[in-house]
């Protein structure tokens, strides 16, 4: 086989990889590629120099999009390692410090076109903001934990990595706020429709973190939150004519924050509450008094990356509201409820 070819060949191959690693892991889909069954060798930039296009371009953005390829290629791969550790059958709690590595491993190697922590001013390189935004999507998803077990693996960090000295929620916050941060950047200079789709993903697990934060009782907190959110709403709504799932991840922002905003009180609910005695659940005995407008975080007690049949019965009944995707372990969904999956 000719080289033209098979450089041809190979990059074919990572593009099916990479997207098949990406939507798998915002569907919470089985992965349809066995990489331990592949033998396809990884990208070089010499793989790239065939590409007529080039011919037209300046050598820079060649260059830039080669290096892309490439990197976005060993994430995916680290990706898949994610998946499996944090949301497959069997869990081992080193894995986050043993992910967190391969991540930073991977930033250092990462060569000067695309690294965008080495420029003096926020970057407009388009292969440099995504990789930015892949990479800082991947470390939320794997410090990213259900509330209960938010801080279980906060020392372990601290001691294998002295230089991580934050809690693995702090850890996903500020990689949620680096993806927002890129918003303004990537709408103002008219950018969305040259991005690759892995990007969109990113906005969305990004949004996961800030609407946790809204739920916060501190009012600060969640008007941030609120601000970042909207910030993520706003790529994915431009990017509704290229990316198939905006709508759908409209649909769910939407939903969860038309149900958690309480509904106004009327006069005659203020009425009954101040005939209700204020020290009624105090009694022994006594039947504590209900608050119908409280909805508690329903969240799944397991993490198994779930496979569902968008078809079946069991789905269509919406008894499984919440387990529709991968990433919804984390978002609060009141049970029963599945008026935001309607088309």
């Amino acid at each position: 086989m000719d080289t033209k070819r098979r450089s041809l060949l190979k990059r074919l191959f990572w593009a099916l990889a990479v997207r098949d690693a990406y939507c798998a892991a915002l569907l919470g889909r089985p992965f349809r590629l066995n990489i331990a069954q592949c033998d396809t060798e990884p990208l070089t930039l010499e793989d790239f120099e065939h590409d007529e296009n080039c011919c037209k371009q300046d050598h820079g953005k060649c260059l830039s999009h080669g290096h892309y390829q490439i990197q976005v290629s060993k994430l995916s791969l680290i990706l898949r390692k994610i998946v499996e550790a944090q949301f497959g059958p069997s869990k081992n709690t080193t894995q986050p410090t043993h992910l967190h590595n391969l991540m930073d491993t991977w930033q250092a190697e990462l060569p000067r076109t695309v690294s965008w922590w080495e420029q003096q001013a926020p970057t407009t390189d388009i292969f440099a903001m995504s990789l930015k935004i892949i990479f800082h999507q991947q470390l939320i998803l794997i410090h990213l934990k259900k509330r209960d077990d938010a801080e279980s693996v906060v020392s372990q960090i601290g001691s294998l990595l002295p230089s991580v000295s934050l809690s693995s929620t702090q850890i996903a916050e500020s990689a949620a706020q680096m993806i927002s941060s890129t918003a303004f950047t990537i709408i103002a200079n008219s950018m969305l429709g040259m991005m690759p789709h892995e990007i969109f993903s990113g906005f969305f697990v990004a949004g996961i973190v800030f609407y946790r934060g809204i739920k916060q009782l501190q009012n600060s907190i969640a008007r941030l939150s609120r601000s970042a959110l909207d910030n993520c709403q706003m790529v994915i709504n431009e990017a509704r004519e290229r990316w198939d799932l905006a709508n759908w991840v409209m649909r769910i922002f939407d939903f969860l924050l038309s149900s958690s905003s309480p509904p106004p009180e009327t006069a005659t609910q203020t009425q009954w509450a101040g005939l209700a005695p204020a020290s009624l659940a105090q009694i022994p005995g006594s039947v504590p008094a209900c608050n119908y407008n409280y909805m508690p975080n329903m969240m799944p007690e397991d993490d198994i990356l779930h496979s569902t049949d968008y078809g079946s019965p069991t789905y269509q009944m919406g008894s499984m509201t919440n387990d529709f995707l991968l990433m919804s372990n984390y978002l609060p969904v009141p049970l029963g409820d599945s008026s935001f999956m309607s088309m």
